[in-house]
């Protein structure tokens, strides 16, 4: 009996000591149904010339840069720093570098975040707090 008592504890402790995020799952975790589509002069807005941060898939934090002149640069933790280039087309941002392929994104946004949502798969890439 005393086991049990022991074992439902520590469940407690475990419990309490998480604050029940994980920031892998939140990043690519889909838009809210009140988020609306952004136009391709707002992402320029949101975006370009601004540093953004987000968690890869596998967990690795980064860094990205899209420069007003059309070149990308990104910083994943634990790699060394790649290049590429971005656009807009319409509505649809895309973001190309040699290390890691294209992505092409509709923006999707509410009052906590945006949301790069993949044109393709229609998942989510990143999230992005405001």
């Amino acid at each position: 009996m005393r086991a049990t008592y022991v074992a439902v504890f520590a469940a407690l402790l475990i419990g309490c000591a998480s604050d029940g995020h994980n920031p892998v799952k939140d990043a690519h975790s889909p838009p809210p149904p009140g988020a609306r589509q952004l136009s391709g002069t707002e992402i320029s807005g949101q975006f370009i010339g601004r540093p953004h941060q987000s968690v890869t898939s596998s967990g690795q934090t980064f860094t990205e840069v899209l420069s007003p002149d059309g070149n990308a640069r990104i910083q994943i933790s634990g790699n060394p720093e790649a290049t590429g280039k971005w656009k807009i087309t319409g509505d649809v941002i895309c973001v190309t570098y040699s290390a890691y392929g294209e992505e092409c994104n509709i923006v999707k946004a509410d009052d906590h975040g945006f949301w790069f949502v993949d044109t393709a798969k229609g998942t989510t890439n990143n999230r992005f707090p405001r």
